[in-house]
């Protein structure tokens, strides 16, 4: 769906990740700003919310 919206192109997108309507329950704050680290380890962190 994100790849038909040109619009969408430059928005970072997180997938196959292990949170939402299954156990963790993890709730993104929408227009929230976060750091994604991606290296050896993966981290998301939310900065402000």
């Amino acid at each position: 769906i994100i790849k038909t919206k040109k619009e969408l192109n430059n928005i970072p997108v997180i997938a196959n990740a292990d949170f939402g309507h299954t156990t963790p329950h993890i709730t993104f704050p929408i227009g929230g700003t976060a750091k994604l680290y991606a290296k050896e380890r993966v981290k998301l962190e939310i900065i402000k919310h």
